[in-house]
């Protein structure tokens, strides 16, 4: 029992009663001593139907708890840091004066962010003003066969596509191109297949382009054509891709010119080198077609797809199963 810390008990004998303690009335006198009031509270039975709180309440040993005055259950000194501690307690006038400085450093920022950003050079025509744009969207509404720039109509007849969001062709449409039918500035084929489908058999006079570096080159050229052809093998994904990407990053790098393009016109054609080939394959060269999945070319394949880093959807047009992925193997150029 010499364990126990010693209690400080000052009871008020006028205010505990029997009906308010509980206990049956006993003399102050008798349970004074530690162990006389430890023996007397042992008697009592604990009854099962208590909650435990309650259990560990009459169970459990007394302990001491020493409250310092004037204090909280934890100590700001202790848990907080200096730094937060005098943020805390600043006045309302310093936080006022602290909130309008963060303010006008964001702006200053913004500000050399702003003046450092790198505006195109040349003979570049800026809109001078905010209504010269809002007529050209005006426009696009009214018109909705203007080119991406709101300039003029586009100089091809479009043919309904899988990709609502991308201008397409048909296989004769570019026949005709081709054979200088339809009348144009200047146009260029890009075939964004593989290397060595290309080098299988494409359209006569195409650029063969099949990474985002590549397409992202076009826009620093210099003698750009007025119209841009995408296909693959099958228009359905690689071809679309680098439409879409390049432009992305036409409408980046022309920012400050909004709504001019390096490539305002652009199409994909629909069905791709398959349909044209089997349409039109005397305009091809060398006159043949290589698959991307020809079995004698498959460490090309998967050597190429890791460097375009496209999904070809094109697999799902020539089979129906997935093709597994493979390790990359050793491939010499």
């Amino acid at each position: 029992m010499s364990d126990i810390p010693s209690l400080s008990m000052d009871f008020d004998q006028t205010s505990c009663s029997e009906r308010d303690s509980g206990f049956d009335e006993a003399p102050l006198e008798s349970i004074v001593d530690e162990e006389d009031f430890l023996e007397e509270f042992s008697e009592f039975s604990v009854c099962e139907s208590l909650p435990t709180d309650f259990s560990n309440l009459i169970q459990k040993p007394i302990i001491t708890v020493t409250v310092r005055p004037n204090t909280t259950a934890f100590s700001l000194d202790e848990t907080v840091s200096p730094q937060k501690k005098k943020l805390c307690q600043r006045s309302v006038a310093e936080e006022e004066s602290f909130i309008s400085r963060r303010k006008n450093l964001l702006r200053k920022s913004r500000t050399v962010e702003y003046g450092n950003a790198v505006v195109p050079s040349g003979n570049v025509t800026f809109l001078s003003s905010e209504n010269e744009i809002k007529t050209a969207i005006q426009r696009s509404y009214s018109e909705p066969d203007l080119i991406a720039d709101f300039t003029r109509s586009y100089s091809l007849p479009s043919n309904i596509s899988r990709h609502q969001d991308l201008r397409a062709i048909d296989t004769t449409t570019l026949n005709r191109l081709l054979n200088g039918e339809l009348r144009v500035p200047s146009f260029k084929v890009i075939d964004c297949r593989y290397p060595y489908e290309y080098e299988g058999g494409h359209i006569a006079g195409a650029l063969n382009i099949y990474t985002h570096d590549q397409c992202s080159a076009l826009l620093e050229e210099a003698g750009k054509p007025d119209i841009l052809i995408f296909h693959c093998e099958f228009s359905a994904e690689r071809g679309p891709n680098l439409y879409r990407h390049l432009r992305q990053e036409d409408r980046k790098k022309n920012v400050y010119r909004y709504p001019a393009l390096c490539f305002p016109e652009i199409y994909i054609l629909e069905g791709g080198y398959r349909k044209f080939f089997e349409e039109n394959s005397v305009l091809c060269c060398p006159s043949a077609y290589t698959k991307m999945l020809d079995p004698k070319f498959s460490n090309e394949m998967e050597f190429f797809r890791q460097i375009s880093r496209t999904w070809d959807s094109d697999v799902k047009n020539c089979c129906k199963k997935t093709v597994r992925s493979r390790s990359v193997r050793k491939f010499v150029l």
